[in-house]
């Protein structure tokens, strides 16, 4: 058994989150001692626990006082996972189905990563519906989601590239398709946010391949700073 949760980041569409839910619940209980293994981050002004599926003595739901972006609700995952000594954060897609053996299946990836010694930033399955993340090492760089940066798009590309040139690269588990994802979900249902998407997601685009050098794939900026953006204090870090 590890002591750690699974967190979700609830903005919509309870219908989606529950059975997210369901999909988890059976499966964690085989490998979190935690008494209430799931944390909701509940991004709604209303509350939410009348509309689960799920026992809710297995589930802690936190408000956020204000609306928040993705990236800061992850930053806030690693703080709690971090705070309570957990081996790693773990989030799932609200939008995202586990499949029988996709927890194990993860957590195998990470004993394997442990038993060779291996520095690590995340580890996800095929669709990154569905991951891990290195809460210590993200304590010990000041290393972050950059919302300021990146609210949405390309904000995965930029956190993971930054951690990799920290020597924290990230890792696939190894059996794929245990994960069903439905993809882009908000866009479809959401038109304000689709506005806001097609206006920013070139010049984001841009302003990533300024920053390192090329997009996702093909990156060319090693500065561990990455032109000053991110102090490095490698006595801090052992390095």
């Amino acid at each position: 058994m590890y002591k750690f949760r699974c967190y979700f980041t609830y903005h919509d569409n309870v219908q989606r989150l529950n059975r997210a839910l369901e999909s988890v619940i059976d499966q964690i209980g085989e490998f979190s001692s935690e008494e209430k293994p799931i944390v909701i981050l509940n991004n709604q002004a209303q509350d939410i626990a009348h509309l689960l599926t799920i026992p809710l003595d297995k589930v802690e739901i936190i408000d956020s006082p204000i609306p928040i972006l993705l990236p800061e609700a992850l930053n806030w995952i690693f703080k709690l996972a971090y705070q309570n000594k957990e081996p790693w954060a773990m989030w799932l897609h609200t939008d995202a189905i586990l499949k029988p053996g996709a927890m194990r299946d993860l957590i195998n990836k990470y004993e394997y990563v442990k038993q060779n010694n291996l520095q690590w930033g995340l580890i996800y399955e095929c669709n990154q519906a569905f991951a891990i993340f290195n809460s210590d090492a993200i304590h010990d760089e000041q290393l972050f989601y950059d919302a300021w940066l990146f609210p949405m798009y390309y904000m995965d590309n930029h956190f993971h590239r930054i951690l990799a040139i920290r020597g924290y690269p990230e890792y696939l588990t190894d059996t794929p398709n245990l994960v069903i994802h439905e993809v882009s979900h908000r866009l479809k249902e959401d038109g304000g946010l689709n506005r806001r998407n097609s206006l920013a997601f070139g010049l984001h685009g841009q302003l990533y391949c300024a920053i390192h050098g090329g997009m996702p794939g093909r990156e060319t900026v090693t500065d561990r700073t990455l032109g000053g953006l991110y102090p490095f204090d490698p006595t801090k870090v052992g390095v």
